[in-house]
């Protein structure tokens, strides 16, 4: 018996090494990757808000209070991810870490698994190494993701690692939906924003009974990962959580009314108006492209997810710099030149709008602020952020027109 457990360790040992040796490329790039995060995150001074508020939060909780009820606090992220990031602060706790920068550790690993993950999918999506390795790289190596996990520490990287790992596990010889639901389960329950493209990765199933089953299940897992918040305090994380808004007039049309409504030309009560109008016509929208996807029998989860992000970034009120990171992950796999488009100007915003200690930088970006300064024409402070996220939002509806273009002649021509 002795003989053959060595045996079948040796076997497994093997198995290990064969594996290592044919993704030691991708095993390099992810730790690099990783690496380069770890060196944003040991500067004590880049940082923001939620890095603040999830300190207070996360040691609330640990006290036992009840987080969302708390006066002053306001904890946007669902009862899962308050969980776990407050497990993760005690996992820093015994290792001798400080949260405020510990935590953005475990967004920058999940980014580094992000990174080998697309690597994976882009294998069976591409059949090709080659092209699969170049989208890592793309993602590896691009500021978004990597100021996003590392300097604003945000747990974006999560969410979308389960999302993507949903798909890739739809995609394999024999689909394991169930584990792919799960997967997509609890995506949704670090954020919310995946149930946006819950009706498209169901499109992928075959027949309206899988696709019952797969909603089910996804809806039991965020429910059972909630528990208890969502049980014994409903009313404050449906506050908190469920009908959280982002800050309105800092992005795309919500930001030209602002501006609209600071000359005066509206009221502020109209602007507000406005932007609800938006918000709803902006799910109205998605439900609208969800139902033509539907109606063509379309499968191509990564194209789907990419445009819902898209039309939400085109018409979101409300806005955050993380959301910047939401297409990337899909874009990465679309090799076009808008691709190429809005990760430069997604980056030029990033390194705009944080200060990451890069003199020769952070000089450039001063400058062209005081320049703004002078020839803004709306009275109005504008800054070198402001202008690369409009002509962001400009890609994404720039975009947004060819695509509705070509679908329009394809109808035609199929006629």
């Amino acid at each position: 018996m002795g003989k053959d457990l060595i045996a079948y360790w040796y076997d497994r040992s093997e198995k290990v090494q064969r594996l290592v040796t044919k993704n030691k490329q991708i095993l390099i790039l992810a730790l690099i990757a990783f690496l380069v995060r770890l060196l944003f995150i040991s500067n004590p001074n880049l940082g923001t808000g939620d890095t603040a508020t999830n300190n207070v939060a996360t040691q609330a909780f640990l006290h036992g209070k009840d987080v969302y009820a708390l006066p002053n606090m306001f904890e946007s992220i669902p009862p899962f991810s308050l969980h776990l990031l407050s497990l993760w602060r005690l996992v820093g706790k015994v290792l001798g870490y400080d949260f405020q920068q510990f935590w953005k550790v475990l967004s920058s690993l999940f980014d580094t698994f992000l990174v080998i993950l697309i690597y994976q999918l882009g294998i069976i999506v591409f059949q090709s190494r080659k092209k699969a390795f170049n989208s890592a790289l793309v993602y590896a190596f691009n500021p978004i993701s990597i100021v996003i996990s590392s300097v604003h520490g945000q747990i974006e990287p999560i969410w979308l690692f389960f999302i993507l790992f949903s798909y890739f596990l739809l995609l394999q010889k024999k689909p394991l939906s169930l584990l792919s639901a799960i997967s997509f389960g609890i995506g949704a329950s670090v954020k919310l924003v995946p149930f946006l493209l819950l009706p498209f990765i169901i499109l992928c199933l075959p027949g309206w009974k899988a696709r019952i089953i797969y909603c089910g299940v996804v809806l039991l897992t965020f429910l059972v990962l909630a528990f208890p918040e969502l049980y014994t305090s409903f009313n404050a994380v449906n506050k908190q959580v469920l009908q959280y808004s982002s800050t309105p007039g800092m992005w795309g049309i919500s930001y030209l009314i602002n501006i609209v409504s600071f000359h005066g030309f509206v009221s502020h009560s109209v602007a507000q108006q406005l932007n609800t109008v938006l918000k709803y016509g902006m799910f109205g929208i998605i439900a609208l492209f969800w139902f033509i996807q539907m109606k063509r029998g379309t499968t191509d989860f990564l194209h789907s997810a990419c445009t819902v992000m898209l039309l939400f970034l085109i018409f979101t009120p409300g806005f955050g710099t993380q959301y910047i990171l939401w297409p990337v992950s899909f874009l990465v796999f679309q090799n076009t030149p808008f691709t190429k488009f809005y990760l430069l100007f997604g980056s030029l915003a990033m390194v705009a709008f944080y200060d990451l200690g890069i003199k020769p930088v952070s000089f450039l970006v001063g400058v062209l602020n005081i320049w703004l300064s002078h020839v803004s024409l709306t009275n109005v402070a504008i800054y070198t952020g402001d202008v690369t996220l409009f002509f962001l939002w400009g890609a994404c509806v720039a975009y947004m027109i060819v695509e509705v273009r070509e679908k329009l002649l394809f109808a035609h021509k199929t006629k």
